[in-house]
C-alpha cells in the first residue's frame, strides 16, 4: 500500500491513509441514525397491507413510499 502512495504528495497521502477511518465514522453515523428512520409509523391501512404481503412488490412499495414521503 505504501509503495502505491509513494508518488503522491504529502497531503494526498494523508487523505488516502485516513479514508478507512472516515469510512468507518460515516458508517457509524448512518448506523446510529437509522433507528429513528426505521421507527417512524405508517398509517393503519398501509400497516395492515405491509404485514399481509410478502415477497418483492416494487410497484406497491414505490407507491407506499411516495405516499408516505408526500403525506408525512
Amino acid at each position: 500500500m505504501y509503495q502505491s502512495l509513494a508518488g503522491l504528495g504529502v497531503s494526498a497521502r494523508r487523505i488516502c491513509l485516513r479514508l478507512p477511518s472516515l469510512f468507518i465514522a460515516t458508517a457509524f453515523i448512518f448506523y446510529a441514525t437509522t433507528d429513528a428512520a426505521l421507527a417512524h409509523a405508517v398509517t393503519q391501512g398501509d400497516k395492515g397491507y405491509i404485514q399481509e404481503i410478502f415477497g418483492v412488490h416494487l410497484i406497491p412499495f414505490t407507491y407506499l413510499g411516495a405516499k408516505h414521503m408526500v403525506t408525512g
